[in-house]
């Protein structure tokens, strides 16, 4: 009898049967199938059989045990995934193998911080056995009987540990590290910092002008630091291990990298990134396809490949980093869009005229007076920065040697909104007065909302904008309270949620 790849069960089906799980024939009910097919994948079959095994090497060093399992085995551990998504706890701090989060929305977390912490959890999917798998699914909050545990942590573990390329290791260990995750929040919380994991990798990051010494400091001039004993702590008690080799403690002055993403500004590619894509895009233009596949996979390419599955992989090794330069620096960023030029046109694509610039790199522009840079701006574009809304700032955007203009005229093109900071100083300069009345000329040729009027002083202020600027009185404003920016960050969300329905 084969094996159905589907589940037919609801889910809410699906989580009672998790949730009255005591036995393996339980367990062979809920995956639908016979209790003698799940006991031979599982136990009797010969355990050389179960998996194929081969290594990669690591891109710092060493090789990566990679075991992906028999056609059986990962039918049943894709159904097994299926259900535990369905019924795992995790935490929000995990951005690994995780719906709607990637490494990208893991690097945003710590975008233009003072100082970022990153450790690597050492041997990690190995360090998560057949033991750990099992008694987390009898505990709290899963609590199934012993039986069904038994069967389903021989299903996920091979040779006693979790094994890279199973369908139902990425969730298990983000089950595993429900725990872990909660406690280091916490820690982070209690030392003013933010945390984040993605699989192996744990983050922090402060604005505080002194990292906190329980969870590292630097040893010698360099990024290399020891975590302190309050982060080892919790790390040891949660069954892991901190890689001392992997330990980095970066300052704003040089470059800030979260999981592979230098994050000193925006999240974004190292330059190395985008010059191997056009160099890849200039041999397929100048030598044509097959040679420029043919001298990837003889000198570039070390992914492990089954035998016949070559025939394309340059044009999709090609696609995907292009994709990949997408999600990380937006669809309309001119680089990318110059190398996906370039593509099309190898590929034959015909590009619409529409098909650029729909959507915005910045979600807001802040116009201000540099007079209220310090007490309004900034404690602002931390509550934006940190609720994951990019920001179009002077400061940070305008670079040494930059066209001042030519920077501010693309922040205010590439913002969906503009936050006007009205204060008595922004009434008596110039500039953020011709950065207003641009967007308001683009407001009434256009019909879309654009300004957002936040007043930054009281009193007077109030009534010289609603005469000098009638197309203002008009509009609702909030006012600026620095105790509670929380409530101008949800105004700002909402409007934006608006513009993506």
């Amino acid at each position: 009898m084969s094996l159905s790849h589907r589940l037919t069960k609801s889910a809410e089906e699906l989580k009672i049967a998790f949730r009255s799980l005591q036995t393996v024939a339980d367990v062979a009910a809920m995956l639908e199938v016979r209790e003698t097919q799940l006991t031979h994948a599982i136990w009797r079959s010969p355990e050389s059989s179960r998996y194929t095994t081969w290594s990669v090497k690591k891109r710092r060093g060493g090789h990566r045990e990679i075991a992906a399992p028999c056609r059986t085995l990962k039918i049943l551990q894709s159904k097994l995934a299926v259900i535990f998504e369905l019924v795992a706890q995790r935490r929000s701090v995990s951005h690994g193998f995780t719906s709607g989060k990637s490494i990208v929305t893991n690097a945003r977390v710590h975008v233009r911080a003072r100082w970022i912490l990153n450790v690597d959890l050492e041997d990690f999917f190995p360090t998560i056995h057949f033991g750990r798998v099992r008694g987390m699914l009898m505990a709290k909050p899963y609590q199934i009987g012993e039986r069904a545990a038994t069967a389903i942590a021989q299903l996920c573990c091979f040779q006693q540990e979790l094994p890279q390329g199973a369908p139902t290791s990425p969730i298990v260990s983000n089950m595993i590290c429900a725990k872990l995750d909660g406690e280091l929040r916490r820690l982070a919380k209690t030392h003013g910092c933010r945390y984040s994991r993605y699989v192996d990798d744990i983050t922090f990051s402060t604005w505080a002008v002194e990292f906190p010494k329980e969870l590292a400091e630097t040893v010698g001039s360099g990024s290399q630091a020891v975590v302190g004993p309050a982060l080892n702590g919790i790390v040891q008690s949660n069954g892991f291990r901190v890689n001392s080799n992997k330990v980095r403690l970066q300052g704003r002055t040089e470059r800030q990298v979260v999981t592979g993403l230098t994050v000193n500004r925006r999240p974004n590619v190292r330059k190395k990134y985008v010059s191997q894509l056009r160099s890849m895009i200039h041999a397929w233009e100048r030598f044509g396809y097959e040679a420029a596949q043919d001298e990837f996979l003889e000198k570039y390419d070390t992914k492990h490949r089954p035998a016949g599955s070559t025939e394309d992989v340059f044009r999709l090794v090609v696609q995907g980093k292009l994709a990949f330069l997408k999600q990380v620096r937006g669809p309309d960023d001119r680089r990318y869009l110059a190398l996906r030029r370039r593509v099309n046109v190898l590929l034959g694509v015909v590009e619409s005229q529409h098909q650029e610039g729909l959507n915005m790199e910045f979600d807001t522009f802040i116009c201000h007076a540099s007079e209220d840079k310090a007490r309004v701006v900034k404690p602002l574009v931390k509550a934006f920065t940190d609720a994951g809304i990019r920001v179009w700032i002077d400061e940070e955007e305008i670079g040494w040697g930059d066209g001042i203009t030519a920077q501010v005229n693309r922040g205010l093109a590439k913002s969906k909104f503009v936050v006007l900071v009205l204060s008595s100083s922004f009434l008596k300069k110039q500039w953020p007065q011709k950065e207003m009345n641009a967007v308001m000329n683009q407001e009434i040729s256009g019909g879309v909302l654009r300004a957002l009027p936040l007043m930054a002083d009281g009193g007077n202020v109030k009534e010289q904008v609603k005469a000098q600027y009638p197309l203002l009185a008009d509009k609702l404003h909030m006012e600026w309270d620095p105790a509670d920016s929380g409530r101008i960050v949800s105004a700002l969300k909402r409007q934006l949620n608006k513009t993506s329905q």
